[in-house]
């Protein structure tokens, strides 16, 4: 069986979300995201952004989606992880996963990938400007990202998206 560990913030990418899971499972791919009703297994005791983090490192395809937000922050018990927004944990956990078959698919919107570049270039003065459409912890994890050296794909709307992820090969468990 083929899975994935879709990360992406919720609240604003409900329908590209929607779309992406439903195309996934057109492609007979599993997606294990928050939103699943058996993604927490009945666990208790337990935070669930560590769940998260937990599963994260256990399936073998990781696929994150970036937007304009970062997500809520880290709150689990990770202390490598405090300061950073869970999707930025998320993140970090597939780079630290042992699984050698790990595959990673790391999307951004092309629209927040020009406004990083704009922000790269701006004096720090005003690199923590509020006026910046992306929360800055976007640009933190996009700094991870090309500091780690991982590859990004850009899109621009959900067909696009939906159009490269059926090219991608997915590693079966």
């Amino acid at each position: 069986m083929k899975r994935v560990f879709l990360s992406a913030t919720y609240e604003d990418q409900t329908d590209l979300i929607e779309e992406i899971k439903s195309k996934l499972a057109e492609l007979e791919i599993k997606v294990i995201h928050f939103t699943e009703p058996d993604f927490f297994d009945g666990r208790t005791g337990i935070h669930s952004h560590d769940i998260c983090i937990e599963k994260v490192k256990s399936i073998p395809n990781y696929l994150l989606i970036m937007n304009y937000t970062a997500g809520s922050n880290y709150k689990g018990n990770n202390p490598d992880y405090k300061g950073l927004s869970i999707t930025h944990a998320e993140f970090r956990s597939a780079l630290e996963s042992i699984n050698e078959n790990r595959k990673m698919y790391c999307f951004v919107r092309r629209k927040v990938m020009d406004i990083y570049d704009i922000w790269k270039q701006s004096s720090n003065n005003h690199k923590n400007d509020a006026s910046w459409r992306v929360e800055s912890k976007v640009f933190q994890l996009l700094e991870d990202m090309k500091t780690k050296g991982v590859w990004i794909d850009f899109f621009q709307h959900s067909l696009e998206l939906k159009q490269i992820l059926s090219a991608k090969e997915f590693v079966t468990d």
